[in-house]
This record gives C-alpha cells, structure tokens and sequence, in this order.
C-alpha cells in the first residue's frame, strides 16, 4: 500500500527580485510632462500550502497556493513644462516608500515521487500557473513652484492601485522525512513565472511586470 493523499504547509522566502520600470507623461503647461519610475520589489517572506493525490506509488498531481505580500518603493524623475516659456522643463526628483504588493498564485502540478527509504520522500513537479498581483504604481507627480517658475521642487505622488492577472508556470523540487508514518519536514525549491502589464499613470499606459521567482520554502508534511 501507498500514501493516497499528501498535503504540505510551507514558509517561503522568494529570493528573485522582481523591480520594474514605469514610464507616464502628463498634460501642463500645454506641453507633456515626462515622468519615469523605478519600482524596487526585493525579495520577501510568504507562505504557502500545497495537496493533492497518488495514483501510484510514484505519480501523482496536485494543487498549491501561495501569497506574498510587501511595502515596496520607488524612485522617480520628471522634467515639468514652464508656464511661461516653451522647451524650458524644470527637473524633478524624489522617492517614494510604502507602495503596497500582494502576490496570489495558484500553482497546477503534477508529481512525480521516488522514496529512497521508508521515512524519506522525494518529489519533483511541474506545470500551469495562474497569478494575480496587486500593485500600487505612480498615478500622477505633485510639485510645487512659485514666480519666477524657473524652478520646481517634488512634493508627493498620487497613488494608483493597479490589478491584473496572468498565466504562467512552475516547476520545482522538495524533500520530505517523516518522523512518524504520517507527519513529517521537509524543505523545497520552487521556480515560477508569468508577465503581465498594469494599467498605470494618468494616460493610461501600461507597464510589463514580472510576477513569481525562485523560492525557497520549508514546513510541515503530511501523508494519508
């Protein structure tokens, strides 16, 4: 006889860096205001769990879900339009901390297992991805300037909170002991991946994003 039903609940530390660049012009001044943006998006802790059933002792198929969620930050530049002479844009810059980031995904997975003695498991697994992300992006740039307007000086951003969805893959690996015939540790490794493009600024531009990475987890397993 073999375990039917397995079940995983993981920590997870994704390692990659997913930062991203956002670019947007506004109208002022009757000319184009230019805005570029570097989001900073580094690694960050999540969690996730996982389950799924044996057809065999050495095939099987499941499903995982994980989330991350983090502050991110980003720096920006822009070049404003003189109100009074053309092809005179005053330099802007500055930074802006706590944009908020969530990350869902739901991970399809077949399994194949070999078990080298009767307490260890090991597993390597792969397939379709779905993810969504949460993400607040630049919606537009405040600054001030007083007379003569040669110079402007940033003050703030208006936020806007971008969503969208994407498929993807993954692929991965995990190790397994159990300390009794049910419940056991293990630790693993997961790559995944999907891009997406987020609606963001006021001209309503979109900006490629990359979502998932490689990720390190470790946690409690369970068979049945």
């Amino acid at each position: 006889p073999f375990a039917k039903v397995f079940l995983a609940t993981n920590g997870v530390y994704q390692v990659t860096s997913n930062d991203f660049d956002q670019s947007f012009s506004f109208q002022q001044n009757a000319e184009d205001a230019l805005v570029q943006t570097h989001h900073l998006v580094d690694a960050t802790p999540g969690f996730s769990v996982a389950g799924g059933g044996m057809f065999s002792p050495h095939v099987g198929a499941g499903i995982a879900m994980s989330r991350l969620s983090q502050r991110t930050s980003t720096s920006l530049s822009a070049e404003i339009p003189h109100p009074f002479f053309f092809n005179s844009a005053r330099a802007i810059s500055g930074e802006v901390a706590g944009l908020e980031r969530e990350e869902l995904a739901f991970h399809g997975q077949a399994r194949m297992v070999a078990t080298p003695s009767r307490r260890t498991v090991l597993s390597v697994f792969g397939g379709p991805s779905w993810f969504r992300v949460k993400q607040s992006v630049v919606g537009n740039v405040l600054y001030r300037d007083s007379y003569p307007y040669d110079q402007a000086t940033f003050e703030s951003i208006q936020v806007l909170d971008a969503q969208e969805s994407a498929l993807g893959f993954n692929v991965g690996g995990d190790v397994a002991y159990f300390l009794t015939a049910r419940v056991g540790i293990g630790i693993g490794v997961m790559y995944s991946r999907a891009t997406m493009d987020l609606t963001s600024g006021n001209d309503k531009q979109t900006t490629p994003i990359r979502a998932g990475g490689t990720g390190a987890s470790g946690g409690v397993r369970f068979r049945f």
